[in-house]
């Protein structure tokens, strides 16, 4: 394709219009996490628009965007959900406001399937639940008590962000000679600010506050990566042995080590 190729050359990389001029709809993650990341796809297509999808995973299409809300896909397949306490709830008894895991059993054999994503219950259209996608369960670092989950770093980064959203953001707990602490991974300028500002919102969080005072936590410290910040961490997550579908945008990650590998 010479004159596609001549386009291409000739296109900007870092105007991905000039890419796809003729680009109408992106479709794409928004919650949870990647709410992180939609500031900075809606500067880069400034006149697409961009729909947050519903919660699709590879087993089960879960909810679907319609008129502002997420309402479960109730004629797909069947649905469970469990609360804080592990109580399973049928969709009927469902409660606005409130936290779920999702069950799910399908057509296709999957019988009471924990899918491990978590969600919030937003509202209601018609009988069927309208839910929004907040975590996955489990993803939750805990080196000496803290328990920070995906949800609140979520939260603490959007709220830091609130002006200025880098192109990629990442808290990981890192270790070195001096101990151990959580580090802000970012891409994009980094404000010198940040990390005090983070240390003292990730202290909202009782446990966090009680090891940083028992100084088993460290400040926290930010890394200014140089570039291919995604590249990088979904080429380390592919192998450490997750499928390249499975890899997504995260305000938070377990593992350690990032420094190591990250460039900046």
């Amino acid at each position: 394709m010479p004159e596609r190729a001549g386009e291409l050359r000739s296109a900007n990389p870092l105007e991905p219009t000039t890419l796809w001029p003729e680009l109408r709809v992106v479709s794409c993650w928004g919650d949870g996490a990647a709410a992180l990341t939609l500031t900075d796809l809606h500067r880069r297509f400034p006149n697409v628009w961009v729909q947050a999808k519903g919660l699709i995973a590879t087993e089960a299409f879960v909810t679907l965007p319609w008129s502002g809300q997420y309402p479960l896909a109730i004629r797909s397949h069947f649905f469970e959900f469990i609360d804080s306490a592990g109580t399973v709830f049928p969709v009927e008894a469902l409660h606005e406001g409130e936290e779920y895991e999702v069950v799910v059993t399908t057509g296709g054999g999957l019988w009471r399937y924990r899918l491990r994503d978590r969600v919030v219950v937003t509202g209601w259209l018609a009988k069927t639940p309208s839910l929004k996608f907040l975590d996955r369960a489990g993803n939750i670092p805990d080196r000496f008590g803290e328990k920070l989950s995906e949800q609140f770093v979520a939260e603490v980064l959007r709220e830091m962000f609130r002006f200025e959203t880098p192109h990629f953001a990442l808290l990981a707990p890192d270790e070195d000679e001096t101990g151990c602490r959580y580090r802000l991974y970012v891409e994009g300028a980094a404000h010198p600010h940040w990390a005090a500002t983070l240390d003292h919102a990730l202290r909202r969080n009782p446990n966090y506050a009680y090891c940083r005072d028992l100084g088993q936590l460290l400040p926290v410290r930010v890394f200014t990566i140089a570039g291919r910040s995604f590249e990088i961490f979904a080429t380390r997550q592919a192998a450490h042995g997750t499928r390249l579908g499975d890899i997504k945008a995260t305000a938070l990650c377990s593992k350690s080590g990032w420094s190591n590998t990250f460039p900046g």
